[in-house]
């Protein structure tokens, strides 16, 4: 099931967040989404989006990159290629960026194409709330939301009856930016387990109590680094209207703040943004096992085995991976339909075993919280 127009099925990520706008890198010859955005919620110019590759990277210097317009065609089951269907866009460009399909090049003639650097920082898949409801943190789970007296006297003496994020004041509460029981999610590499930083004022704002929840899911998050704008991913409740585009300033800011607002950021960016591709949720293996139910068996050589296919009836076939694999087998040349509305083999090539399905250990594991993006091995060939 296409998503037209954009030519490529939308993962489960890109679905719930709606996104407009793709941008893939190259990955084993073939083409992975490495980010997506919902420019209707975040507009996004060139500038914006590397001052966001800044931030997920922790790096001011960045290699030279360039997004292109791009046409993406299929390149076998759930799996692309890409190629320029237009000029570069400008690196410096203020100008925002249309939705559609782009692609990562290392040259502005958009000859070559790249790997975001970014993906050398492991990817975020967990949200703190979805953290929060992990049994791994145990006892600390009731204090998670707690913050101390010393800590609110000194933030509720700061803010007074200000709510940062809209002029109402009523329902507030007092909220972490970055939750202490969580500092080592904002450590790369977890090594950083110390909540004793985050235990102050700083690292708490004063919101209305029914955006909490919204703020550490990281629907919405605020980039101290651009004039404080408000950026947001997931909107379910009208985060759009109820909140501005830029959070206030406030009469008595407190800079340290700054420093939890841009880990916030971090990890909210890389958590909405980064990642996305189909192959997330279709793995080498679930394709094959798919095609091998379907009575499809791909030896990988360009034959199919001579064995009698499930009928077009079959409602498996109307699965959105069942479309795929169907298109993928018309794509080929090698089948056609009968009268019965049977697929029936065109090859005189003689049939070959059938290839052994690969072992459930050869999947990446697209769960690991920390891990960053793999699985970019080709899904199935188009011969």
């Amino acid at each position: 099931m296409m998503s037209e127009p954009y030519g490529h099925v939308f993962s489960t990520k890109s679905k719930l967040l709606n996104r407009d706008t793709f941008i893939f890198g190259a990955a084993h010859g073939k083409s992975r989404l490495f980010f997506g955005v919902n420019q209707r919620l975040t507009p996004m110019t060139m500038s914006t989006f590397c001052h966001w590759i800044q931030i997920m990277t922790n790096r001011i210097e960045l290699e030279k990159f360039f997004l292109c317009p791009v046409v993406v065609q299929p390149a076998g089951i759930m799996s692309y290629f890409v190629r320029p269907s237009g000029p570069a866009i400008d690196p410096e460009s203020a100008e925002p960026i249309p939705p559609g399909n782009y692609g990562w090049y290392c040259d502005a003639a958009c000859n070559s194409r790249g790997v975001p650097e970014v993906t050398m920082v492991p990817q975020r898949q967990c949200t703190f709330q979805d953290h929060f409801d992990e049994d791994w943190l145990g006892p600390q789970r009731a204090i998670m939301d707690t913050v101390p007296p010393p800590v609110e006297k000194s933030a509720t003496a700061r803010d007074g009856p200000h709510f940062r994020f809209t002029t109402s004041v009523e329902d507030l509460a007092l909220a972490w930016i970055i939750p202490p029981v969580l500092a080592r999610e904002t450590d790369d590499w977890g090594f950083n387990t110390d909540p004793t930083p985050f235990l102050v004022s700083a690292n708490a704002l004063t919101m209305q109590s029914d955006l909490v929840f919204h703020f550490h899911s990281n629907h919405f998050t605020v980039d101290p680094d651009d004039d404080y704008r408000i950026l947001i991913f997931y909107d379910v409740v009208g985060l759009q209207r109820i909140l501005p585009t830029y959070l206030p300033r406030h009469p008595q800011q407190d800079v340290a703040a700054d420093e939890f607002l841009r880990l916030h950021c971090r990890y909210s960016l890389s958590v909405m943004i980064r990642g996305g591709d189909i192959s997330e949720v279709y793995s080498n293996w679930s394709i094959l096992a798919a095609m091998d139910e379907l009575g499809v068996v791909d030896s990988g050589n360009g034959y199919r085995e001579e064995r009698e296919m499930a009928p077009l009836s079959d409602e498996r076939w109307q699965t959105e991976l069942g479309q795929a694999i169907l298109a993928h087998i018309m794509r080929s040349g090698l089948h056609g339909l009968d009268k019965p509305g049977r697929l029936v083999s065109k090859s005189t090539s003689p049939p070959v075993p059938v290839s052994r399905l690969p072992s459930p250990d050869c999947d990446s594991n697209h769960n690991d919280r920390h891990g960053p993006e793999r699985n970019e091995a080709a899904l199935l060939h188009d011969h």
